[in-house]
Formats: structure tokens, C-alpha cells, sequence
């Protein structure tokens, strides 16, 4: 499904949010933070907000800059704290999602002050922040290793 400004996933979604969870993080995102093992089940969830952040790119592209950073996030610290970040933009997205999903089914919000509107700006800002940790991906070499190269000067600091 498809609503103009950002996507909705096919399926069914969780309608038991709460009135505002787009504000906060969830604690589906906590748990999921404080949990390896979890990866597998959502690194394709990353993967389908990225290719949304990344309306842009190639899709070959964005799975390899995913990939990338997986990979990265096995061997490095800063890697690994890039992917929880983009984990947990993705729990948001969702739940932005579901809720504009919940609205467009019953015309109507459970908190008057936010309209869809909010939801989209919502969005936007999260896809922004999921191009930036993304981009991340270009510091990422094909066999994992992570290099955000911190000795890079541009040429008028030199």
C-alpha cells in the first residue's frame, strides 16, 4: 500500500500502539538493541527502510551498502553502534507506518494535535536519518573492514 508520502508495508500491522509512537522509542527497539540475537529478523526490515531512504540509489547499490555494514558490524564498534542506530530508525519507521495505517482505516487520530501531516514530516526525518547512517556504508570495505577515516582534512584545513 502506498500513501504519497511514505510507503505502507503489505500485511497486516500491529494496531495496539499507543497515541503518539512515532515520538519516542518503542520498547520493541530497546529489547531489540539490547539483543544480538535478534539481527536476523530484522536486518531485512533495515534493509526495506533503506531501500525507501534510498529512493535514489540503485537497488544493487543499497543492498550492498547494506551488506557492507553488516559486515562492518561484526568486526568494529563504531560499525555495530551504525546498525543499532539503523535498527532502531527502523522500529520507528514502522511504527509511523502502522499508525498512518490505523489513521487511513479509521479517519481519525487518537491525539487531535497530530495529523498526517506530522506523520510524513515524522518520516522525512527519519529516512534523512537513515540516508546519514547509511552513507556510513562508504567507509566499509567488501571484507568488513571499518575506516571512517579520521585524519580526512578538507583542503582548506590543510
Amino acid at each position: 500500500m502506498d500513501s504519497g508520502i511514505f510507503r505502507l508495508p503489505d500485511g497486516k500491522l500491529d494496531e495496539n500502539l499507543g497515541a503518539e509512537p512515532y515520538l519516542g522509542i518503542s520498547d520493541e527497539s530497546n529489547g531489540l538493541l539490547r539483543s544480538q540475537n535478534n539481527d536476523e529478523e530484522i536486518k531485512p526490515r533495515v534493509l526495506r527502510q533503506m531501500e525507501y531512504a534510498f529512493d535514489n540509489y540503485q537497488i544493487f547499490e543499497i543492498h550492498d551498502m547494506h551488506r557492507r555494514l553488516w559486515l562492518a558490524g561484526e568486526k568494529s564498534s563504531e560499525a555495530q553502534y551504525v546498525c543499532s542506530q539503523l535498527m532502531q530508525l527502523t522500529i520507528q519507521a514502522e511504527e509511523i507506518e502502522a499508525e498512518a495505517e490505523r489513521r487511513q482505516k479509521n479517519g481519525s487520530s487518537n491525539n487531535n494535535s497530530y495529523g498526517m501531516e506530522d506523520l510524513a514530516d515524522a518520516m522525512r526525518v527519519i529516512r534523512s536519518s537513515i540516508r546519514m547512517y547509511g552513507k556510513d556504508a562508504e567507509f566499509c570495505s567488501d571484507d568488513g573492514v571499518y575506516n571512517p577515516t579520521p585524519d580526512f582534512k578538507w583542503p582548506w584545513q590543510k
